[in-house]
């Protein structure tokens, strides 16, 4: 298995990250600006990918849960983003906790709590650091560590 896609999928915006299974490594990739409608944000991710010639192999789609491990309505416009980027490409999506990925991402770039919570008051298109596919190359390593257990 070669090409695997990760993604930090939000109707606001949308990190993608690209992993290779037999490295394990993933790299974030693009942040592309969500339309609030998991169909035609599966559309467009495709169409992207087609675009840049990336040869997806799976999907790894982040999945938010609650602490407590129960999924919520962000998990279901989650899931069905994926179904639909599965009906649209032909290729397997897999989902993954993605709990404290956005932490972790926001960590990997060393930023303070003060601007963790600055940053989350201004617009997205304000926002000057690639968190999103930070978090999607987070979401992919978690998979992808899994699959070495």
């Amino acid at each position: 298995m070669g090409r695997i896609i990760g993604i930090d999928y939000g109707t606001k915006r949308i990190g993608l990250a690209i992993g290779e299974m037999v490295t394990q490594i993933a790299m974030p990739w693009k942040i592309l600006p969500g339309r609030d409608d998991p169909a035609v944000d599966a559309e467009i991710v495709y169409k992207l990918l087609m675009a840049e010639g990336e040869k997806a192999e799976l999907f790894v789609v982040g999945l938010p849960k609650n602490m407590d491990g129960t999924e919520g309505p962000q998990a279901e416009i989650c899931r069905k983003f994926g179904e639909h980027l599965s009906a649209v490409s032909g290729i397997e999506v897999v989902y993954q906790d993605e709990r404290l990925s956005s932490f972790t991402a926001e960590r990997k770039f060393g930023l303070t709590l003060r601007e963790r919570m600055k940053d989350r008051r201004n617009k997205p298109a304000k926002k000057k650091k690639p968190i999103d596919a930070v978090a999607a190359a987070v979401i992919l390593e978690s998979y992808l560590q899994g699959l070495g257990r």
